[in-house]
């Protein structure tokens, strides 16, 4: 065994020394890229995203891509010599006109940063294996907003002026730097923020920005301008003042194909008339028809009639039917296995924008402890359901997207030693909060697994009794998704899940009962106690040179009563 081990050791050497192209190659090969900021070396993705001039991919310190392209034959052109130029990499050869335009680069970016007098330099350095090209950053001091003031063109803007000016994301405790960010971030602030007042017309070009560093190049006073309405009409270019616009009416606008009934009319996400226009509710409305399954797109166009807009809401509908496959691995109540399903789906049948559809499922598996055999049980499952849009029970809910779900199932789990059924049904809420928070909650999951037969000893040997047997599973769940943070180059993700059985129905039952036997029953069957918790925790860092590091922590909790009949058996 260790001596295919040093024999593989060997082969891999002489592999990697193969691909070693120096000796093919001339003084000129750039075989390393550095970038300094300040006299200290840097890996900031701002900086080094803009050079043109990078190193080859080094793997363990052969170069296999530049190998792969030096076998094409330069004056070959054939499928194979293209093949390998496409797989392989040209090798990186001193540019000097490039190089100088990498400077040119850095210095435009530190000017975006707010360092309008940075010093660029490059140098090349001869290295035992090549060339090594450093580029040397010296930002100076940033050029800082040391006053700043708005002014609007228009009149009826005017009276928006301070709430804008309070909110300023250009103005702090202390002086901020004056970069290109900070400057468009507050273009399409301002923008937003009017848009949502009604001044359809006020697009981000409208904001401009009066800079004044003449005497002071470390400080900047700016002025923040809010121009008038730049439009083209029969008579020519026009300029008028900005001001409010009225949502006048709002119809539909869709192909034959998507018949619509009253209710599937009434579930569209319509923006309210009668009202100024706001940018955010026809962004919510966007949100929710990506929402619809039946829907494929939709957008909202607006006509000026007079002083009011006319809003339109055009929609492709989605394929009507459709069949998808998908293969899968499980784990079942201490089972593995390996499954595949077949969902045929319909959207849209009732004509109210339902999503239908049915699924069946089947596979085979085994008991982890048993190994006797690599697959020893069977199990089949059909599973259908229908979503329709919104939230059933809260019509104007606040939420961005929301859809109501109703689903039932039947599986079997079939082997020599035992069989049984699972029934189970559930009423399901999936909604987006306005932050990005997504919410999956069951008000009520209902489950019963029924023993049809088991082995007596097969049962005694199993480690794990939980779920053979007949039982009911009652209760909740509910499952919350934070939306992805992001820090610098740091993001991260938390997602909980919480699920309880029999809490509600116990305290229901000895409320109305109390001198009742300990285990209660529902139709005879007893049914499960538990509280279950989960934490799922991510990390994601985005490194440089195409190097990413991931984390995730999950932790949870579940708590049982002693005498508890069962545990979840779907795992």
């Amino acid at each position: 065994m260790v001596h295919k081990a040093l024999l593989a050791a060997i082969g891999l050497t002489l592999v990697l020394a193969s691909c070693r192209p120096a000796q093919n190659l001339e003084s000129e090969w750039i075989r390393g890229v550095t970038v300094t900021l300040n006299n200290r070396v840097t890996e900031d993705d701002r900086y080094t995203e803009v050079l043109q001039v990078r190193p080859n991919t080094n793997v363990f310190g052969s170069f296999p891509y530049v190998w792969l392209y030096q076998q094409a034959k330069p004056t070959s052109t054939s499928g194979y010599a293209n093949w390998l130029r496409r797989i392989g990499e040209r090798p990186v050869r001193w540019d000097s006109l490039q190089a100088q335009k990498d400077v040119e680069q850095l210095v435009l970016r530190l000017k975006q940063d707010g360092y309008f007098y940075p010093k660029v330099s490059y140098t090349l350095d001869q290295r035992k294996r090549g060339l090594h090209l450093t580029y040397a950053i010296e930002s100076g001091l940033p050029t800082r907003i040391e006053q700043l003031r708005y002014i609007s063109m228009g009149p009826h803007i005017d009276p928006y002026m301070d709430a804008l000016e309070t909110s300023s994301l250009l103005q702090s405790d202390q002086a901020q730097a004056l970069t290109m960010e900070g400057l468009d971030a507050e273009r399409r602030r301002i923008a937003a923020s009017l848009q949502d007042q009604g001044f359809f017309t006020f697009g981000p070009e409208a904001v401009h920005f009066d800079v004044d560093t003449l005497g002071h190049p470390r400080s900047a006073y700016v002025t923040v301008r809010l121009d008038n309405w730049i439009r083209s009409s029969e008579y020519g270019t026009v300029e008028e003042p900005h001001r409010v616009w009225v949502v006048r009416e709002a119809r539909g606008q869709w192909p034959e194909s998507l018949k619509l009934r009253p209710t599937g009319i009434e579930r569209l996400p319509w923006i309210p008339t009668g009202r100024p226009f706001k940018a955010t509710a026809v962004g919510t409305s966007t949100q929710r028809l990506r929402a619809i399954p039946a829907i494929q797109s939709g957008r909202w166009q607006f006509a000026m009639v007079q002083d009011s807009l006319n809003a339109t809401l055009q929609l492709v509908p989605a394929q009507r039917v459709g069949l998808t496959w998908k293969g899968e691995s499980t784990v079942l109540s201490g089972i593995y296995g390996v499954q595949s399903s077949l969902e045929v789906f319909d959207h849209n049948p009732f004509g109210g924008l339902e999503h239908v559809n049915v699924t069946l499922s089947g596979g085979v598996g085994a008991q982890w402890a048993d190994t006797s055999a690599l697959f020893n049980t069977y199990f089949l499952d059909i599973e259908t359901g229908i979503q329709w849009p919104g939230i059933w029970g809260w019509k104007n809910a606040p939420v961005s997207a929301s859809s109501t779900r109703l689903s039932a199932s039947i599986g079997r789990q079939y082997r020599v030693e035992f069989d049984r059924l699972a029934l189970r049904s559930a009423l399901q809420y999936q909604f987006t909060t306005a932050k990005g928070y997504q919410w999956d909650i069951s008000p009520m999951d209902l489950t019963y697994i029924d023993l049809r037969q088991i082995d007596s000893s097969f049962y005694q040997a199993l480690s794990i009794k939980s779920g053979f047997q007949d039982v009911f599973l009652i209760g909740p769940r509910i499952r919350l998704v934070q939306p992805f943070k992001r820090h610098g180059r740091w993001e991260r993700r938390a997602e909980w899940g919480f699920e309880t059985s029999g809490m509600g129905t116990d305290l229901v039952a000895r409320s109305t009962d109390p001198s009742g036997p300990e285990i209660r029953t529902i139709a005879g069957v007893p049914y499960a106690h538990y509280i279950r918790a989960k934490a799922d925790f991510r990390w994601l860092r985005r490194g440089s040179r195409n190097r990413d590091w991931a984390f995730r922590a999950m932790a949870g909790e579940l708590y049982t009563l002693k005498k508890t009949p069962g545990l979840p058996p779907f795992e």
